[in-house]
This record gives C-alpha cells, structure tokens and sequence, in this order.
C-alpha cells in the first residue's frame, strides 16, 4: 500500500499528489480552502460530527469524529458498478478512478495492477495479516502535466467482509503503534521517520462509517539525507468484502494545504459514491 516513492509499481505507492489546483473533479466544484483548521485540528479537535482526528480519521477511539455528510455536491457516481460477478477486474474497474474524472490525466492500470502479487497494506513498517486474505485486486495510476505528480485508486476484494474489516483494523493498530518521530523500515528498504499532520476536509465530504475508513495525511523523511523527504494522503473505505483506497505522493518536505485537501476530498466522494452505489451481492453483502 504504501511504498511511497512515486512509479513504483506496489500498491497504494503509486500514490501521488499534485500542484495546488491540478486536480479538479470534471464538473465538481471545490469547497474554500480553511487556512486555520489545519492548526486547529492539530491542536484541540473538536469532539462534534465535523471535527476532524488529526492525522487520522476513523479510530474506533474517536466515533464522534470524521462523519462527513452525504451529498457532495456534483458528484457522479459513475458507471459499471453492477458489473456481473463473472467479470471482477469490470467490477473492480467501475469502483476505480477514471481518466475523465480529472483534466488532461490519463489513467491506466499499473504493471501487475490486476493481481495480488503487489501488496495492498504496507505502512510503517506493520505485519497486516488481511494480505493472505485477498482474492482480487485492480490498481490504476495517472501523472499531471508537471510528470512528478502521481494519484492512483485501489480496489481491492477480499474474501469476506470479516477480512476486509480486518485491513481496517489492522491498519488503525499500525497507526496507533507508530508515534510521531517514528523511524521505521519501509518496503522497498528504506529507513524513514514519518510525521502525521491533520486531515480535515469539506462538510460535504461523502465518506463510509468511520470504522470503516482511515484516512492519514503525513510526511516521510528518509535517514539518508541524499534521499528526498515526501508527504502523503491516503483514504482507506471498505464495503462489504470491498476495500476502495485513492492515494497522492509528492517528493516534497511540507505538508499540503489545506485547498488541496478540498481538492483530494473531491475525488474521495466520487470513489465512495461509486463504492456505495455498488450492487450489495457483488460486494459479498447478500
């Protein structure tokens, strides 16, 4: 999931991120950016529906926190959803990000993004079980004009809801087991320190449950300081037996801000839109 260096073809690494204002949702407007929840998040979290855990959305330690209203506004919930059963990877493709939902970005299945050989869970260094529990996987990436900036999906079917509750939770576990200054092994070999930062977003976000989601937002900074530091934002969803995740990497040192937060959130409701508008037997539901 989360090898962090950009066009490396494991899981949830392709993720990336972009310039502020590169990613719009074709049709979908943006909420204002808030310069202020940022600090505000960091500092004392409101305990209300909108309040926002910083770092982390979704721990079962803090229900109150991350519901974000239904009804985004503009979002599509896109096609291909009830794809019959017989034609997973169709299935899988309709819950995926598509090149028409941003501008002048072309998405395409990565190399073995159709298998289970890369991994779906990889961050800070955790074991995650739920990985021999997968039983179909679909991964796609696309890069912006700038060709630094990498956004990917994954959707991922497990082989009950049971097991796709688990990647839930154990990645909750790993984020609680991995403090701020962390330093840790990644992936790919890499020794890195992580820091975590908040993750507000719009009201009008459309998110699962929150024990069914996580969402992080933080900054990886290698030991070796020849290598470049890069910051992340991943939403994690499950539904049924289906695991939906997009994911954004940039090499830079400093946190996003918070108008390209509204932006990623954008794109996070047109995936849940999808995710809850998938057929309840094709996501093991019935």
């Amino acid at each position: 999931m989360l090898h962090t260096s950009p066009m490396r073809s494991s899981s949830l690494r392709l993720a990336t991120v972009f310039v502020v204002g590169g990613l719009l949702l074709s049709g979908c407007g943006i909420a204002e950016a808030r310069e202020s929840a940022l600090k505000i998040a960091n500092t004392d979290p409101l305990a209300s529906v909108n309040a926002w855990t910083p770092g982390l959305v979704g721990l079962p330690d803090y229900q109150s926190s991350g519901f974000g209203p239904n009804g985004y506004p503009g979002v599509d919930s896109g096609q291909g959803t009830e794809s019959p059963l017989g034609d997973i990877q169709g299935f899988l493709d309709g819950l995926s990000l598509q090149s028409s939902d941003l501008q002048n970005v072309t998405v395409d299945l990565i190399k073995n993004g159709d298998s289970l050989d890369g991994a779906t869970l990889d961050f800070c260094g955790a074991d995650y079980a739920s990985e021999q529990l997968r039983t179909h996987r679909r991964q796609v990436a696309g890069t912006f004009n700038n060709g630094g900036s990498w956004i990917s999906s994954e959707v991922v079917q497990y082989q009950t809801p049971a097991a796709a509750q688990q990647a839930i939770d154990e990645l909750v576990a790993a984020k609680k087991s991995c403090p701020e200054n962390n330093v840790f092994t990644d992936g790919t070999g890499e020794e890195m320190k992580i820091n975590f930062y908040a993750a507000p977003g719009p009201n009008e976000t459309v998110l699962v449950p929150a024990k069914q989601r996580v969402i992080m937002h933080f900054v990886e900074t290698p030991t070796d300081t020849a290598q470049i530091a890069r910051r992340l934002f991943l939403a994690v969803q499950v539904r049924g037996n289906t695991l939906v995740a997009l994911y954004f990497v940039e090499g830079q040192p400093e946190p996003y801000d918070q108008s390209t937060l509204d932006a990623v959130y954008g794109v996070v409701s047109l995936l849940t839109e999808r995710l809850n508008s998938a057929d309840s037997t094709s996501v093991g539901l019935a």
